[in-house]
């Protein structure tokens, strides 16, 4: 009687890979090389957002020296402060200079005049007129248009 497994052979193994094993093996390292890629981008970016928020940090801090109200103005500061008009007239003649042929200048004119007396002025916001603020604040009080609420008895 011959039995079915002594005409087999030993078993050898193949040294070289199936063709699914290679295939599975690529698509390992793709996802390997994806995510080493990834990590590469995402450490970059962090790195690009640190570096921006360090710049934010030296200019809110430089803002900071700059206008801090206690501290000494810094030279350059003051040289621009000595180069301006040397007398309030300088600046008020510098100005109406530049600004005398502006469009507008007489239009602006027109527009002055007392608070209440213009319609184009805040009067038109304010409910009283200049009669009743005339009146005397001593007079007596006139509730009677108040409204009274839930008040009880007379």
């Amino acid at each position: 009687m011959v039995r079915g497994s002594e005409d087999i052979g030993d078993y050898v193994p193949s040294t070289t890979k199936t063709p699914r094993d290679k295939e599975r093996e690529r698509y390992r390292e793709r996802e390997r090389d994806r995510e080493r890629d990834r990590d590469r981008d995402r450490e970059r970016e962090r790195e690009r957002d640190r570096e921006r928020e360090r710049e934010r940090d030296r200019e809110r801090e430089e803002e900071k020296k700059r206008h801090s109200y206690f501290e000494k103005p810094k030279v350059d500061d003051e040289l621009s402060f000595l180069l301006g008009p040397g007398s309030t007239k300088e600046l008020i003649k510098s100005i109406n200079e530049k600004f005398a042929g502006s469009a507008g200048w007489e239009e602006d004119k027109k527009q002055l005049g007392d608070f209440f007396g213009m319609s184009n002025s805040y009067a038109e916001c304010y409910p009283a007129t200049m009669d009743d603020m005339a009146v005397d604040s001593d007079e007596e009080v006139d509730y009677s248009k108040m409204d009274q609420g839930n008040k009880k008895g007379p």
